[in-house]
């Protein structure tokens, strides 16, 4: 943790000199193995579109290389707010650009960027531990037992030995079913 520590403060220190227009804060979370994320607030779709590729680097060169672990290194996340509806284009081209980093941008944020905002968005993106998931109770059948059927059924079962009564032959089982209603006409 204290190595951790240190890497997040020096790496802040260095992205709040190299990126005066950002803020930007760490957070680490144990799922599986350490995980990172790095929440990075503009206050314009221009200042992200003109510094994302480049805070990104500037994450990956002064914090990711210093990560001791494959699994750190790996699961590094940068979430990039943004107070407005970002262009869609700008928008892929962010979250789908594949070097050192997962990144998520959340569009229209104009809250405070607490601890509780912070997990709610690790939750919501990462995690998915406020997913509730409902399973629906099957619907009831539309099918009524017949009491006829199941009168014929139970004599018919109760006439085998308990060997027909495991190995049902369907067809000689239909057959039986069969006679039993014309013999009742």
């Amino acid at each position: 943790m204290e190595q951790y520590l240190i890497l997040r403060n020096k790496a802040i220190e260095i992205l709040k000199d190299l990126f005066p227009g950002a803020t930007v804060e760490f957070h680490r979370i144990e799922y599986g193995g350490w995980v990172t994320t790095v929440f990075v607030r503009f206050e314009s779709d221009e200042l992200i579109q003109l510094l994302w590729e480049e805070i990104s680097n500037a994450v990956a060169l002064y914090y990711q290389t210093k990560i001791e672990t494959d699994f750190e290194r790996w699961n590094l996340y940068l979430f990039y707010l943004s107070k407005q509806k970002m262009e869609k284009g700008l928008k892929y081209r962010i979250e789908n650009d594949p070097i050192s980093s997962r990144k998520i941008v959340i569009e229209e944020f104009n809250g405070a960027l607490d601890r509780g905002k912070m997990e709610e968005i690790i939750s919501n993106h990462i995690t998915n531990s406020s997913l509730t998931i409902n399973t629906p109770q099957p619907a009831p059948s539309p099918f009524v037992q017949d009491q006829a059927i199941t009168a014929v059924l139970n004599k018919i079962l109760a006439d085998g030995d308990d060997k027909k009564k495991k190995a049902i032959d369907y067809d000689d089982l239909l057959k039986k079913i069969e006679r039993s209603f014309k013999d009742e006409i």
